[in-house]
């Protein structure tokens, strides 16, 4: 059987809501008390996902890495410069601030490299999206393929099939 890759993903995870309550009576154990009444209600939520719809998952959104080390850099040059320059040191009030502030300007340079970098990975990511969104299953073969084209792979190594790298080759004898 064929299907789209994305409808088997789809099919293979389930959400399950449980809800319940309980009534109950607490009893005091002097005879002076009287009896409590006591309620509770108590709801949990879970998934579950088979294999094979974990195996074609589509390709993860990139994130961005770091940490915005320049505002944390700003903040420090603020922190340390601004007494001493209100002070009898103001020569050691302007060191820290050229210190802080050329640290500053290399975060502030990665962080550009960053935002590039970022911006590439996202075309890469909506590339293999939208290729991930025409891959069909075949199930009695267990075979990811792209219609129109000879290159197939299995859903453990759908990757390259994803990026345009090409998965096997289907030899025509």
């Amino acid at each position: 059987m064929i299907q789209k890759a994305s409808a088997v993903y789809s099919a293979g995870k389930g959400k399950v809501d449980l809800g319940g309550g309980s009534v109950g009576l607490v009893m005091p154990f002097s005879k002076r008390r009287r009896a409590s009444a006591l309620a509770a209600l108590a709801s949990m939520e879970g998934g579950s996902q088979t294999l094979l719809s974990l195996r074609l998952a589509p390709p993860s959104k990139p994130l961005p890495r770091g940490f915005p080390t320049g505002w944390v850099m700003l903040g420090l040059l603020l922190l340390m410069g601004t007494p001493y320059l209100f002070s009898v040191h103001v020569a050691a009030g302007v060191l820290a601030i050229l210190c802080v502030g050329a640290m500053f300007f290399r975060a502030w340079v990665g962080r550009g490299r960053q935002v590039i970098d970022l911006a590439q990975r996202m075309r890469n990511w909506r590339s293999a999206a939208q290729r991930w969104d025409t891959l069909y299953y075949c199930a009695r073969d267990d075979i990811l393929f792209l219609p129109g084209e000879s290159d197939y792979a299995s859903p453990e190594d759908m990757s390259p099939l994803l990026h345009g790298g090409g998965g096997q080759r289907d030899v025509q004898g």
